[in-house]
């Protein structure tokens, strides 16, 4: 099995620094958890090798925050220092919230100016530092304790199942592609102990994605988007990641369902996939993204498109979601009640299409890590109506399988394809 040769190498690395003592740690006093967000991208598609080109990576970094909110007195998340460390050809780990640098040449002097040089650049804009020390004593400890504890996860609870399912997709680009997805979820388990770390394509994607980024795209203007325009366009025009041509797409006279449907790009989407000739319902419990998406559904011409205030779920009534401050598409379901949190409205699929009385062809999901709620929801509708399937397959560690899993327990005649050329999702269609 794949994943095998992904401990292996790990463990390797791990004997070898048992054996050098080589370790330090670098982090910083203050954590902006949403600061990686598109910073990781740059970290792996370049291979710093001066002060400057490093700088550069950290004030992309930085210049993300504005996706988010105003800019604040910031450092690097530790996702952000892990890419600038691997893009500088140094492994590193995670224990108790600390990045630990392995140094294989022995010259421990690379992190300190690697320390120095994401200093420099954080010191014009924000009052954080990053900062070097000697590693925890117990560090390779703990870091075999996070190993043993990805591959009791990944391959003895659900390895066999993960092959027999790798067997069964559709083609060759989701067999590849949900194998890197894998990959790189292990390694941020067991290395870093973030089992949810999104993923970036696969190498063998690279010259279609350099494809389609020299077509030309219609694409729609987006109120509210902000700086987030050029990721909405990217992912859902350009990378086109919830159809497959010719697989798995929406067709003229389609009912779309649209679930998480944010600003409305992809509502938008969908409007011109059916040809303004089907429906497409976009659910976003949201207040403030509900407007936008009505808004932009009108202003680019989208008659065929109903925007919902409520979000899709296994019950009907009011839920709590945790309201986030600086990303208000994040919003997702939470158990808490206290201050943070707002109520929405929500509705089963099975009840809508009930109450609607229509057959549902299309399902897009992307809602925050509620899809397995959303799937329980719409279980009648769904062994009914037999709907195509594009579903986000990366917000909860064990989406990967249980949401893959509950599908087939619905219907046997899916067959399953896997994109991850934009954001992971699992494609389903009875073909």
């Amino acid at each position: 099995m794949f994943a095998n040769n992904i401990f292996r190498q790990i463990e390797r690395t791990c004997s070898l620094m048992e054996r050098t003592g080589i370790i330090q740690c670098i982090r910083g006093e203050a954590v902006a958890p949403l600061l990686c967000e598109h910073a990781r991208y740059w970290a792996d598609k370049n291979s710093p090798a001066n002060a400057d080109s490093i700088e550069a990576l950290v004030l992309t970094a930085l210049s993300q925050m504005y996706w988010y909110g105003s800019v604040r007195p910031t450092a690097l998340y530790n996702v952000t220092l892990f890419k600038i460390l691997k893009a500088c050809s140094l492994f590193s780990f995670e224990v108790n919230g600390k990045p630990i640098v392995y140094c294989p040449d022995s010259d421990t002097s690379v992190v300190t100016h690697i320390a120095s040089c994401i200093n420099g650049a954080l010191k014009p804009v924000c009052s954080a530092t990053v900062y070097v020390e000697n590693a925890p004593k117990n560090a390779i400890i703990q870091l075999r304790e996070q190993i043993a504890e990805a591959r009791k996860y990944y391959i003895d609870e659900h390895g066999a199942w993960v092959e027999q399912f790798m067997q069964k997709l559709g083609d060759d680009v989701s067999r590849f592609s949900y194998e890197s997805f894998l990959r790189q979820r292990i390694k941020a388990h067991a290395c870093w102990a973030m089992p949810t770390l999104e993923v970036n394509p696969p190498a063998q994607r690279t010259q279609w994605l350099q494809e389609r980024a020299l077509q030309h795209y219609e694409l729609p203007t987006l109120e509210g988007a902000g700086l987030m325009l050029d990721f909405l366009h990217r992912t859902i025009y350009i990378l086109d990641q919830y159809s497959l041509p010719g697989k798995v797409e929406a067709k003229p006279g389609d009912v779309v369902i649209d679930a998480g449907a944010a600003f409305g790009e992809t509502a938008i989407y969908f409007s011109r996939k059916t040809n303004n000739t089907g429906r497409v319902f976009a659910f976003e419990p949201v207040p403030e993204t509900a407007g936008f998406a009505r808004r932009n559904a009108e202003c680019n011409g989208c008659v065929n498109v109903t925007v919902i205030e409520k979000a899709l779920s296994d019950v009907t009534g009011l839920l709590h979601f945790s309201a986030n401050e600086l990303f208000p598409t994040a919003a997702r379901a939470t158990t808490s009640t206290d201050s943070s949190s707002v109520d929405v409205h929500s509705i089963t699929l099975d009840a809508f299409a009930a109450e609607k009385n229509i057959k549902i062809d299309f399902i897009k999901a992307d809602v925050e890590g509620s899809e397995m709620n959303l799937l329980r929801g719409a279980e009648a509708t769904i062994k009914r109506d037999a709907p195509t399937i594009a579903m986000s397959l990366y917000h909860l560690q064990d989406d990967y399988h249980a949401i893959p899993k509950y599908l087939m327990s619905l219907r046997d005649d899916y067959t399953f394809y896997f994109r991850s050329d934009a954001e992971p999702v699992l494609l389903a269609v009875v073909e």
